[in-house]
């Protein structure tokens, strides 16, 4: 029976189930793919994000930083970069090839930050990062 903790690829015609993931530790709260389709990014109470291969259903890597559950991640439209909201009223800006945090948003920054996706840049607060 699916948990409160599995991620299911379905086949869009036929709706079978073509592979599964599963954290095996807490709640995801959003599941979101990379742009490329090859990775699976979630969100989870556990208070990561996490990356998973599509092909594999394995965890690839995992975006440590923040104090409370991860509600919210999205991926930039190039893949380079990924977005993470948490409960503890931050979000944070990571690259997603070496793992490393670029930019945190706490209190009220993090609540009135505007993020906007271009093809090519992420911005933040009107700033091209």
């Amino acid at each position: 029976m699916p948990g409160h903790f599995d991620v299911y690829l379905l086949d869009a015609a036929t709706g079978q189930k073509i592979r599964q993931v599963n954290n095996k530790e807490d709640s995801i709260h959003q599941a979101v793919f990379s742009p490329d389709n090859t990775y699976i990014l979630t969100a989870g109470s556990n208070k990561l994000a996490q990356l998973w291969d599509t092909k594999t259903g394995q965890e690839v890597k995992r975006f440590v930083g923040h104090t409370d559950e991860v509600l919210a991640v999205a991926f930039s439209p190039d893949g380079n970069f990924i977005l993470t909201g948490s409960n503890d009223h931050s979000a944070l800006l990571w690259n997603v090839n070496t793992g490393a945090q670029m930019r945190r948003l706490s209190g009220r920054m993090a609540g009135f930050a505007l993020w906007l996706f271009s093809r090519r840049t992420v911005y933040i607060d009107g700033r091209n990062r």
